[in-house]
């Protein structure tokens, strides 16, 4: 990910909606980010997600697993330090336009540091860029991080938001955390998509096998026609993002 001072860009999304009986995962891939869909099967760059700008690697391990180190794609054994999630009220913080121009400018296979940062410190933008990524790396607002401080896409808190299903929401939460975690491995970031799918699934029986069970719930919000279907309101960063940050104009 791109870390931008205070402002950190989305991540590459892992999907999740595998683990809970729909779509395929998206891999970190290469490195290349790639705006779509956060739940779809696209891989994504932003989360989830001002200042000066620096550069992070994406590519980096979250180091919350063990047993890493492979010159392969694999799970680890174990996963910790997995946090617990935190609910969200919607804020009138973004319009449409603000998002788009968030997404392009830090979200995009053409974003750059100095895109991102020109966004994030425009006086213009103070309310929306705060919602996106609130102060002190909160996690009220359109990001949320591991225990690592990996950024992603508040994909959680839009179901929240979208069909108040509170009871999916935080368990959704650990998985995604716990899967992008045992999947980010150096070997992974280069891994095809087919290799790092393959490492999603085993860590749905190993390293977060209990997150996946604890997920269940979220099986209608990845049914056709759910929050996290291929046209779902929970469907790409932008609506993610506009679910949880926008004014509604």
């Amino acid at each position: 990910m791109r870390n931008f001072g205070a402002f950190i860009v989305v991540s590459c999304l892992t999907s999740l909606v595998t683990a809970v009986g729909c779509g395929s995962s998206s891999s970190s891939g290469t490195g290349g980010s790639t705006t779509g869909s956060s739940s779809s099967g696209s891989p994504t760059t932003s989360s989830s997600s001002s200042g000066t700008a620096s550069t992070s690697s994406s590519s980096s391990s979250s180091g919350a697993g063990t047993g890493g180190g492979s010159t392969t794609c694999t799970a680890p054994t174990t996963v910790t330090g997995v946090p617990t999630y935190t609910p969200v009220t919607h804020q009138s913080a973004c319009s449409m336009a603000e998002v788009a121009a968030f997404v392009a400018a830090c979200d995009s296979t053409t974003a750059t540091n100095a895109t991102c940062s020109a966004w994030a410190t425009a006086a213009a933008n103070a309310a929306c860029s705060a919602c996106i990524q609130p102060a002190n790396n909160a996690v009220t607002g359109a990001t949320i991080y591991d225990n690592q401080m990996n950024a992603f896409t508040n994909l959680p808190g839009c179901i929240q938001l979208t069909d108040g299903n509170t009871t999916c929401a935080a368990p959704f939460a650990g998985l995604l955390i716990c899967e992008n975690d045992a999947c980010n491995s150096t070997a992974c970031q280069t891994a095809t998509q087919t290799e790092f799918d393959a490492c999603i699934t085993a860590s749905q029986t190993g390293a977060c096998a209990s997150e996946h069970t604890a997920a269940a719930p979220c099986q209608k919000d990845a049914a056709d026609g759910g929050d996290l279907s291929t046209n779902g309101p929970c469907s790409t960063d932008t609506e993610v993002i506009y679910v949880i940050c926008g004014n509604g104009t």
